[in-house]
């Protein structure tokens, strides 16, 4: 939870622009809900297939990749590409509506970084 400053403004620049906006659980679109829904079927398919190929160790292997690439860290302040894990999942040979729109690098995230460190040890 972020905290509010005086007149209930939200310190942007500390906690980020997303800061104080209401975060929905539910999805933006109704398609959004179908494609999670078939990208998770169609990870399950493939993990099957490559147990059913290459053997049990294949997919163990392969979450353990996965696994590893979700803990690479980066300051708080910076973004992330997150290249390894689009490797991995095969997400770098698609194309879809993130790749165009809402890039990370094209958006405005960038806070003080001091603040932003020293808001992500609690020392803030």
């Amino acid at each position: 939870m972020t905290e509010r400053r005086e007149y209930g403004a939200v310190d942007r620049l500390t906690h980020g622009l997303q800061a104080g906006r209401p975060q929905a659980d539910a999805p933006v679109h109704p398609v959004q809900s179908a494609v999670a829904r078939q990208e998770r079927l169609e990870a399950g398919l493939r993990s099957d297939w490559l147990r059913q190929v290459q053997g049990v160790h294949a997919p163990l292997r392969l979450h353990a990749e996965k696994r590893a690439a979700s803990r690479v860290g980066r300051l708080p302040f910076l973004q992330s590409s997150n290249i390894m894990m689009d490797t991995l999942t095969g997400r770098d040979e698609t194309l879809d509506f993130s790749d165009y729109l809402g890039a990370v690098d094209a958006s405005e995230v960038m806070g003080q970084p001091h603040a932003v460190v020293e808001k992500s040890l609690g020392l803030l």
